[in-house]
C-alpha cells in the first residue's frame, strides 16, 4: 500500500542579514498592521533605520517575487489578488502555535495571531479575502473571517494572461470561520486547479467548507484534502475530483457532506469520521460519489464502518 506522507514544515531560511534568504530563494518579508507602514520596505520586524514592516499585505504584494516569504502579525481588513508572475510564496501567520480561536467580530484572542477580515469598508460582494492566481502558494497559520457573501480563499484558473493557474497551492494549518453561513465558501476553486493541499485547517460556520464553481479549464485533479475539521455548514465538500484523496478528516452532519460526483471519479475517501450513519451512505443523506471511488469511513459509533460508493 502507497504510503502517504506527513505534511512537513519547510524552514525559513534567514540569510546574515536577518532580512534575506540565500540567493535564488526569494526575500523574507513582515506585515504588521498596527507598528508597520507600506513607506517602509518591509525586510525587517522592526524599525531598523529605512527598514520597517509593511502595514498591509497589499504593500507587500507590490514588491513581492517569485519564493518570497510573508510574515503577518495582526488584524488585516484587505481583498487582495496575488500579483501576476509571482510563484511558490509563502504567506505565514507570526503565530506561537496553531492558528487562535476568535472573538465575535473575527478578531484572534490575545493578540497570539493573525485575524483577516473583510475591509472596514468597500468590500466586494461576493469578493474574496485573498484570491490566488499563479502556481505554488502556500498559506499557514492563518484566521480568515469572510464576510457573509464571500469567499476566504479563491484559487483561481483560467489559462489566461490574467488568471493563468493557482495549482500546486498549500494551505495549512488555517482556520476559516464564517459568522452566517449565508453564502459564504471557506475555499473555493474556480476553474479546475491541481495538486492542491488543504491539511489541518478548521473550516467552521459557512455555507459550503470547500466548493468548485467553474470546470472550465478542467475538473480539481489529485488534490489532498487531510486531518481537517469541517463543522457547522450547510456543505463541507462539493467538488468534482479526479484522483483525490479525502481522508482523516472530521466532518459534523450537514446536508451535504462529502459530494465529489460530476469528477472523472477514481477518487480515495478514507478513514474519515462522520457524525452521522456512515453504514448508510446515500445521496439522502449528503454523501454522492462516482462508481469509480473508493469509500472506508467511520460511523458515529467508531465500531462500524463501510466500504463502496454512496448510492
Amino acid at each position: 500500500m502507497t504510503k502517504f506522507p506527513d505534511v512537513v514544515s519547510a524552514p525559513a531560511f534567514v540569510g546574515s542579514t536577518g532580512n534575506t534568504v540565500p540567493a535564488g530563494l526569494g526575500t523574507t518579508y513582515w506585515v504588521d498592521t498596527v507598528n508597520g507602514s507600506d513607506g517602509d520596505d518591509g525586510k525587517s520586524p522592526t524599525f531598523n533605520g529605512s527598514s520597517g514592516p509593511k502595514q498591509t499585505v497589499a504593500g507587500v504584494f507590490a514588491v513581492l517575487a517569485s519564493h518570497d516569504v510573508v510574515y503577518l502579525n495582526g488584524d488585516i481588513r484587505e481583498e487582495v489578488v496575488a500579483p501576476l508572475g509571482v510563484f511558490g510564496v509563502k504567506l505565514i501567520g507570526n503565530v506561537a502555535g496553531q492558528t487562535r480561536h476568535s472573538t465575535s467580530g473575527g478578531v484572534a484572542v490575545d493578540g497570539n495571531g493573525v485575524s483577516w477580515r473583510e475591509p472596514a469598508s468597500g468590500a466586494t460582494t461576493g469578493g474574496a479575502l485573498l484570491t490566488l492566481i499563479e502556481q505554488g502558494w502556500e498559506i499557514r497559520n492563518i484566521l480568515f473571517v469572510p464576510k457573509s457573501d464571500a469567499t476566504a480563499i479563491r484559487l483561481k484558473r483560467a489559462e489566461d494572461g490574467v488568471t493563468p493557474d493557482a495549482s500546486h497551492a498549500r494551505i495549512v494549518g488555517c482556520k476559516i470561520i464564517g459568522g452566517s453561513i449565508a453564502t459564504q465558501i471557506g475555499i473555493e476553486d474556480v476553474g479546475g486547479c491541481h495538486h492542491v493541499l488543504i491539511a489541518e485547517c478548521e473550516i467552521t460556520t459557512v455555507q459550503s467548507g470547500l466548493k468548485n464553481t467553474s470546470t472550465a479549464i478542467a475538473n480539481p485533479l489529485r488534490w489532498r484534502v487531510e486531518r481537517n475539521f469541517f463543522y457547522d455548514a450547510t456543505t463541507h465538500l462539493d467538488m468534482p475530483f479526479t484522483q483525490s484523496i479525502v481522508k482523516d478528516n472530521v466532518f459534523d452532519e450537514a446536508t451535504t457532506n462529502v459530494d465529489t460526483s460530476g469528477g472523472a471519479g477514481e477518487n480515495f475517501i478514507l478513514d474519515n469520521y462522520f457524525s452521522d450513519d456512515t453504514g448508510n451512505i446515500s445521496n439522502a443523506n449528503g454523501y454522492t460519489g462516482d462508481a469509480t471511488d473508493v469509500w472506508r469511513n467511520f460511523a458515529q459509533t467508531g465500531a462500524s464502518s463501510t466500504v463502496g460508493v454512496p448510492a
